[in-house]
């Protein structure tokens, strides 16, 4: 279990990252757009564009919020239903 919860750290990545974030700071001031280019490079660097099916979707998390949500929406809809001048 301690295997699949550990998170793998691609140093290619890291390096990538640590160089455009180098980059960046040496721009200093540059247009917005250019701006946006680099940080949405910096997050492809980072950040798997792709899913990992080996994750689980049904967590305990995801239960919980949901039945919390679900009441309380439950709660304020049934609370709503009585007043006299719907909205």
């Amino acid at each position: 279990m301690a295997d699949t919860d550990e998170k793998k750290i691609d140093p290619e990545a890291l390096a990538e990252k640590a160089e455009l974030e180098k980059e960046v700071a040496e721009l200093g001031d540059i247009p917005e757009a250019e701006y946006l280019d680099e940080i949405y490079d910096i997050i492809d660097a980072v950040v798997s564009r792709t899913d990992d099916p080996t994750v689980p979707a049904l967590t305990m998390r995801t239960w919980i919020l949901g039945v919390f949500f679900g009441f309380l929406y439950a709660l304020v809809n049934t609370l709503f239903t009585f007043r006299t001048n719907q909205i």
